[in-house]
């Protein structure tokens, strides 16, 4: 996948905390959401394209967007759910 928006983990200091889980994003190639979901059952689907992914026992959620068909993987930002 291409990953577009690491900057904006990176600027909340999040990046390190993530680091396993945007290694693998990038190495992978879902063409469907329901390989996204089976690899990571704890995502939140919010639509066909976009997910919120939880962090720090679910204070924070990451919300990203994922063009299956172009290999996109987006992250809009991060959500504070406590």
């Amino acid at each position: 996948m291409r990953l577009i928006g690491r900057k904006k983990l990176f600027d909340l200091g999040l990046n390190a905390l993530l680091n396993d889980w945007l290694s693998e994003i990038k190495d992978a190639n879902w063409k469907a959401k329901h390989e996204l979901l089976l690899q990571y059952p704890r995502v939140i689907s919010l639509d066909n394209d976009a997910f919120l992914y939880p962090v720090d026992s679910k204070k924070l959620q990451v919300e990203f967007v994922v063009a299956f068909t172009k290999g996109v993987f987006m992250i809009k930002g991060v959500r504070n759910n406590g």
